[in-house]
């Protein structure tokens, strides 16, 4: 709503803040140190996670349209897409749960689908996990 700064470049400034001042003046308290790390570490993921939540919502509707062969419309604000992707989301786990996926020609894309969801979700909350994950994939034969 407000032009600068916004909502990123805040949590941006409190992470460096953090990071460059507050970290180095824990280290001593191994508790307050280690609370400080997860809390710098939380607003990386929390910047994370406002630059790609809209793409990644609507590239998971995508996915969920085309396993479904569907053309659900995207609805029209974040709020409502983010609760009718639950609803969508839970839907397809009862169906799961229901034995409707058990087909091995149904499994194969679906779970190609749960696993490009998964790597959009670690590129939030670990990229270094998911870019280990990437280079040990090259390396496999």
């Amino acid at each position: 709503m407000y032009d600068r700064p916004d909502v990123s470049e805040l949590i941006d400034a409190v992470r460096q803040h953090l990071e460059q001042q507050v970290i180095p003046a824990v280290k001593d308290d191994p508790k307050l140190y280690f609370q400080t790390l997860v809390a710098a570490n939380v607003l990386k993921i929390a910047g994370r996670d406002l630059a790609l939540s809209v793409e990644q919502l609507h590239t998971a509707w995508d996915r969920l349209n085309e396993l479904r062969g569907e053309a659900v419309p995207f609805p029209p604000n974040e709020q409502l897409a983010h609760s009718e992707m639950g609803l969508r989301n839970r839907d397809l786990c009862a169906e799961i749960r229901a034995g409707e996926w058990d087909d091995p020609a149904q499994m194969k894309p679906l779970l190609a689908m749960a696993a490009a969801n998964t790597v959009d979700a670690l590129r939030v909350a670990n990229p270094k996990f998911l870019a280990a994950l990437e280079e040990e994939a090259k390396r496999e034969p």
